[in-house]
């Protein structure tokens, strides 16, 4: 059965035939927002559980990687913590391909909102992902393997040199995305959306 929210937000992942793992990339230390990035509060509520909303709209399974969230499933980074995005999407992907999954849609936690089409945008025959934020992206379980010797290889660890490196399809989303990288963004953003209610 089908609820309200479920046919106001799409589920595309119905329509995609794909079955795909939401992979909310936490394990940041939040270095440049000056503290707990995840757990910065909107709307009464940390950004991390927004993140984590907006996915559960558009995948089968949604989990947080890189650290623990209470009543959700977590992953680790692979192959250890603190090689940025790229290690918890390594440890997101190697989830998804031992649990049966055909891929995962990735998000930031410190992205509280996505387009209810994102996973039409981004889900197809290979790896594509946000040109202004990469870290919005679909990847197919195929690519464990080749991102987790990127990882050993490359020092850099970029989102931009991985999607580059495998070919990855830039999308551009015609809805603005917020991401928030300072205290000033999240106040912004918190007077936008009362300003629109």
């Amino acid at each position: 059965m089908t609820t309200d929210r479920e046919t106001r937000l799409g589920h595309d992942h119905r329509r995609l035939r794909q079955k795909l793992v939401g992979a909310v990339l936490a394990g940041g230390k939040g270095t440049r927002f000056g503290a707990d990035k995840a757990m910065a509060m909107l709307e009464g509520r940390p950004l991390v559980y927004h993140a984590i909303e907006t996915l559960r709209s558009l995948t089968n399974l949604t989990v947080v990687v890189g650290r623990n969230i209470d009543g959700f499933e977590c992953v680790d980074d692979l192959p250890a913590s603190g090689l940025g995005p790229l290690g918890g999407l390594c440890g997101a992907l190697d989830y998804a391909g031992r649990h049966g999954f055909d891929g995962v849609l990735s998000t930031g936690c410190d992205i509280p909102h996505l387009p209810p089409q994102s996973a039409t945008l981004l889900v197809g025959q290979g790896p594509a992902c946000n040109a202004d934020l990469p870290i919005i992206g679909y990847w197919p379980v195929s690519l464990a393997g080749p991102l987790l010797d990127y990882l050993i290889s490359d020092s850099k660890r970029s989102m931009y040199g991985w999607a580059e490196a495998i070919g990855c399809k830039m999308v551009r989303f015609r809805e603005k995305i917020e991401n928030v990288n300072s205290l000033a963004e999240l106040e912004r953003i918190a007077a936008q959306r009362l300003s629109d209610r």
